[in-house]
């Protein structure tokens, strides 16, 4: 009797028209790539791994010598992030995929659930009653405002000082 994860049937990669194609993966998903990519992935297993740090699904693959891929690291060969620019993780065609730093990465990050503001980057000082808005770039706090009257009024100045120091990679 066979024990462990069970086999998936071998992926099935098809055209969806003359530059783009879809891989299908586990658990119901798909992800998109250029067609002209086909011959670079074809040859591996692909599956959708849940990341829940991110709350996101990637495209992975375990190569003959076991060795773990990801899509995006292969299309764009690279062993440094990799930023989906529309953060959509399946998405894996080359229009969609840039080198990044991890500090531009999560310049392009959605806001934290955790957020007790709302807002990315804004959190109140109880003391004072007054909003704080900091963006983080390469481990620094960049201040950009200590003193705004509403959560909304901190966002906005945090949006402008992203802006400033990520330029394309800001969240909008």
């Amino acid at each position: 009797m066979r024990t462990g994860r069970p086999r998936k049937p071998k992926e099935i990669i098809r055209p969806i028209g003359p530059s783009i194609a879809y891989i299908t993966l586990t658990q119901g998903l798909f992800a998109l790539i250029d067609s002209a990519d086909i011959p670079l992935v074809e040859h591996l297993n692909w599956y959708a791994h849940y990341d829940p740090k991110g709350d996101r699904y990637y495209v992975k693959s375990n190569d003959s010598a076991q060795k773990h891929r990801q899509l995006h690291r292969l299309i764009l060969e690279t062993d440094l992030l990799v930023d989906h620019r529309n953060r959509n993780s399946l998405d894996n065609r080359r229009e969609n995929l840039r080198a990044a730093t991890s500090s531009q990465n999560q310049a392009n990050a959605k806001t934290k659930v955790n957020s007790t503001t709302g807002f990315k980057g804004v959190w109140l000082d109880k003391k004072r009653g007054k909003y704080i808005a900091y963006v983080v770039k390469d481990g620094k706090f960049h201040y950009a405002g200590t003193t705004h009257g509403s959560a909304l009024e901190a966002s906005a100045a945090r949006q402008a000082k992203a802006q400033e120091l990520f330029g394309e990679f800001v969240r909008q």
